[in-house]
């Protein structure tokens, strides 16, 4: 056979595209989720005059209840809140991707609403206190929504972007690489 496409021969190939695709936008949603929302707990952490204290709340699941008692900055203890609180959002970020791949448009973006509405309750109602997110016991149920909200919606916007980004250079991907 002449055909030198390797699709024909193995069709797991286009299947781990496909995830390889999806994984690179989940990743990129979850780091933008990650930044948008770490962005609104330190705005919430300013307006009480501690700007760290709910980032360094997020460590309590690796160093239990010291983190609680940092309200500043702290090298270890801002370092592991800022680390929980990238991973965990880029976890949410990759199963957004997932579960939205072929959403487009205000779709995506109830979907990004709905998604928030799920974590929230994951996050602040079904996990024990000693693994949901710190923050959670610091701020009202308005600042909370405001969290969530900024979650759903950046993770449908990066995915969006993403999305967009792929069509206009042409690549699968949507980091500008044709051949991936």
């Amino acid at each position: 056979m002449s055909d030198n496409n390797p699709q024909a021969f193995f069709p797991s190939v286009q299947l781990t595209r496909r995830s390889s695709e999806r994984g690179r936008t989940g990743i990129f949603a979850g780091l933008t989720a990650a930044a948008a929302t770490a962005g609104v707990l330190i705005g919430f952490g300013s307006a009480r005059g501690a700007p760290w204290k709910l980032i360094n709340s997020d460590a309590l699941i690796a160093l239990g209840n010291e983190a609680r008692f940092h309200d500043g900055f702290d090298a270890t203890v801002t370092t592991v809140g800022l680390v929980v609180h990238l991973l965990s959002v880029v976890l949410w970020g990759l199963l957004f991707a997932i579960v939205t791949w072929r959403l487009r448009g205000w779709w995506l973006a109830l979907a990004g609403l709905l998604f928030a509405g799920v974590v929230y309750v994951i996050d602040i109602v079904l996990l024990p206190s000693r693994i949901a997110p710190g923050f959670a016991s610091v701020l009202s149920t308005t600042e909370l929504a405001v969290v969530f909200l900024t979650l759903g919606l950046s993770l449908a916007a990066a995915v969006a972007i993403t999305r967009d980004q792929s069509a206009v250079s042409g690549s699968a991907n949507g980091f500008g690489d044709p051949s991936h």
